[in-house]
């Protein structure tokens, strides 16, 4: 359903008449964070209309930005191809889009068909959470829709586009579902796409699942990457930062032979600085300190 000026329903409650100038355009992106961040827990709408296209006055805020490195949460597929309308118009008036921007859409949660391939056309980073799926699968269906669902934590699709998956807890979450901080559930999530139970047994739709090291890559490598950072940390390498966690559980081999075994992972220790901040003790299994 939209709007006869071909916005976005007046239930959204935003306006992008925007005046120029810098009070004016921060209030508009804030007002479009607002926007981009709404949840898919609303019954199912129309489908993003391709001839509409975004709002004018939005694209107008955009051109206005350039020189940000840009961060927009985008949750339901309307709200991604906005933010993706959004990112095209401004890099490509930038002369940008081929450059190493990093620019990226965080939670990309629902993304209609049309518009995967524009993550690897224009090089966004998507920035995901993995174990969302293994808690809004159980409504995600009766909200949205199955043929909808598809497109929801598409990670394998996403990937396959070209863009660069880096992974988020999201934590705390919402009022409705907290989300662990644990960042081996979402190695669990992303390769099983089960809840922590195991349900259901073949995965929620299966195809989107990720190898153990693709998600492992997304927990560490790319995340590093994306933020710039990548000559410090991400990896285990002399020079780099020494935080690092050592666990009694080797992920990829449980990865591939029994992801559930991901669940019970302890970890023996963790060094932050090069210093051990946290040491397990073996003989009753519970922290040193």
């Amino acid at each position: 359903m939209r709007s006869q000026q071909g916005r976005f329903p007046a239930a959204r409650g935003i306006e992008f008449r925007v005046a120029v100038g810098l009070a004016a355009t921060l209030a508009a992106v804030a007002a479009a964070s607002l926007l981009m961040s709404r949840s898919t827990v609303a019954r199912a709408e129309a489908p993003p209309d391709p001839a509409a296209g975004p709002p004018a006055d939005l694209i107008l805020v955009g051109g206005r930005i350039y020189t940000l490195d840009a961060q927009r949460p985008a949750i339901g597929d309307q709200a991604v191809r906005i933010v993706l309308d959004v990112y095209e118009r401004v890099l490509g008036e930038a002369g940008r889009i081929g450059s190493d921007h990093r620019w990226r859409v965080i939670h990309a949660q629902v993304v209609h068909p049309d518009d995967f391939v524009r993550f690897g056309r224009l090089h966004l980073v998507a920035e995901v959470n993995p174990y969302h799926l293994a808690d809004d699968m159980r409504w995600m269906e009766e909200r949205i829709g199955h043929d909808r669902s598809r497109g929801a934590y598409a990670f394998r699709r996403l990937k396959d586009a070209g863009a660069v998956l880096i992974f988020g807890s999201d934590s705390p979450g919402t009022n409705a579902a907290r989300y662990y901080l644990n960042p081996v559930y979402g190695l669990y999530a992303a390769v099983t796409r089960q809840t922590l139970k195991g349900e259901p047994a073949g995965g929620w739709f299966p195809d989107q699942r990720l190898t153990i090291e693709e998600a492992i890559d997304a927990a560490t490598r790319a995340p590093a990457w994306a933020s710039f950072e990548e000559d410090r940390k991400g990896v285990l390498r002399p020079g780099m930062l020494a935080d690092v966690a050592v666990l009694d559980t080797n992920l990829v081999e449980a990865g591939h032979a029994n992801p559930a075994a991901l669940l019970k992972a302890q970890v023996h220790y963790t060094i932050a600085g090069g210093r051990v901040v946290f040491e397990r003790r073996a003989a009753d299994n519970k922290p040193a300190r």
